[in-house]
């Protein structure tokens, strides 16, 4: 079994779930990186999501959801 904290890993190393937050905003309003981290952060994002089509499904985290992205994930690995 996938302890909790591992379950977002497995889920992105497998390419099975591709997470994504819910707005670019979201990002910045959270104030969770200095502004030069979250401009390659947002880059990285813009990266990532051309390769979205490699994965089974695709989550959006909406603010304050994140307990409700766990279980969701968790039920498609169960799955």
């Amino acid at each position: 079994m996938i302890e909790r904290y591992e379950l977002l890993e497995y889920a992105l190393v497998y390419e099975f779930v591709f997470l994504v937050a819910e707005s670019e905003l979201a990002l910045v309003e959270r104030r969770a990186e200095s502004r030069d981290e979250l401009l390659v952060r947002i880059a990285m994002a813009s990266e990532e999501i051309k390769h979205v089509m490699n994965f089974d499904y695709v989550v959006v985290i909406a603010e304050g959801k994140l307990e409700n992205v766990v279980k969701l994930v968790e039920s498609l690995i169960d799955a």
